[in-house]
């Protein structure tokens, strides 16, 4: 029995001490402009018009994640034909 927990405490520790000593991929964050809250919509009429307000867009990138984003990803709004639309953007580097 002692040998059994012994046997187990010395796996459990090397079990530790190995992952103590893998390197973490590092996780980093990019910021981009996503442009302005403004929505167009029909006969010269905006939404937010007078806004002076502009759209952040802050990525993380997790090397571990089984998606990889590539550049600044981010949401706009957009009206079209009396619906508005969510949009997804890119911003290249």
């Amino acid at each position: 029995m002692t040998t059994t927990c012994l046997t187990i405490a010395l796996i459990i520790t090397l079990a530790t001490v190995a992952n103590a000593q893998t390197p973490k991929p590092a996780i980093t964050v990019t910021r981009g402009s996503g442009g302005s809250v403004r929505t167009p919509l029909d006969y010269n009429i905006s939404v937010n018009k007078e806004s002076s307000l502009n759209r952040e867009w802050i990525t993380i990138h997790d090397p571990s994640s089984p998606l990889a984003l590539i550049d600044n990803v981010g949401v706009t709004t957009r009206y079209v034909r009396d619906q508005y639309r969510v949009t997804t953007g890119i911003q290249r580097n």
